[in-house]
């Protein structure tokens, strides 16, 4: 095994400090791996598992570069949950081990969170965003719906789904305007959402809608969940034909099996109904 020695002093010995009691709180496979440490106070030295390439100079296959991306998207969202924000996500802060898969490092910038939905988790989530897009040179889908052919007028319009590690962009060809401001019943079946009329497609079959207004919006919008997995996602507004709408993940909750909401007497809050534990609260 190879192994990295780092030493620093004065005030890089404190950053380097930092960095290490990151890394022990974010213990994970997909993380660098700290051996040791000895810690003098004004100087520290610091081994970890060493011998790793740049995933951006490593001659990757499409599938292997597909798998990199899914498996440092779950790292991710694993960080998260453990309560560890990275803070400065790029490819030149993931490495590849020796069985082509990527190792996250460079976590001088990480601070410790409470939430997965805080602020610098959702930063993270677009940081990698623009890493996978640039390893994969696509940007990161999940598994997009198949558009169906009803034969109605009201065919569902189309809702592109995108993003392993979070963000779903959505286009659409239909305005929806919500003038009442309790969140709006759904028909949701099969990935296709019916609302007054129209249809879209949202998610793929199996994944589950609440509506709500979050942030106290005037207008009630959507949280989806796709229970195989725990994600969460939320849509800002509603399609039209102009605006294409990226909604952006709020957390990843194991054994999340149905969605609701409630009202806290402004705002609504979003129940996550979860198997074998008590129902978790979110604020979207």
């Amino acid at each position: 095994m190879t192994l990295d020695v780092r030493r620093a002093r004065g005030p890089a010995a404190a950053t380097l400090r930092h960095e290490v009691e990151m890394l022990q709180r974010a213990r994970h496979p997909g993380v660098i791996e700290v051996r040791s440490v000895e810690d003098q106070g004004s100087t520290i030295e610091v081994v970890t598992r060493g011998g790793y390439a740049n995933i951006a100079d490593a001659n990757l296959t499409s599938d292997e570069r597909a798998s990199a991306a899914e498996y440092l998207s779950t790292t991710v969202n694993d960080l998260h949950q453990i309560g560890v924000a990275h803070g400065a996500l790029t490819l030149d802060n993931v490495l590849i081990d020796e069985h082509r898969l990527p190792v996250l490092t460079g976590f001088s910038h990480a601070v410790l969170i409470d939430h997965p939905t805080h602020p610098l988790a959702r930063a993270d989530n677009e940081a990698l965003a623009a890493v996978i897009t640039r390893l994969t040179g696509a940007p990161p889908a999940l598994p997009t719906t198949r558009p169906t052919t009803p034969p109605t007028k009201n065919r569902p319009r189309r809702w592109i789904a995108a993003s392993i590690c979070g963000a779903i962009a959505l286009g659409a060809y239909a305005v929806i305007r919500h003038p009442a401001r309790r969140a709006p019943p759904l028909n949701y079946h099969g990935g296709v959402l019916s609302f007054r009329g129209t249809a879209f497609h949202v998610g793929e079959a199996g994944d589950v809608l609440a509506a709500g207004r979050w942030h106290c919006a005037a207008t009630p919008t959507i949280a989806l969940l796709r229970p195989q997995t725990g994600e969460i996602w939320t849509f800002a507004t509603w399609p039209s034909p102009s605006h294409p709408i990226t909604a952006m993940p709020l957390a990843t909750v194991s054994g999340a099996d149905a969605l609701a909401t409630r009202s806290d007497g402004k705002c609504d809050v979003l129940l996550v109904r979860r198997r074998h534990a008590p129902t978790l609260v979110l604020k979207p």
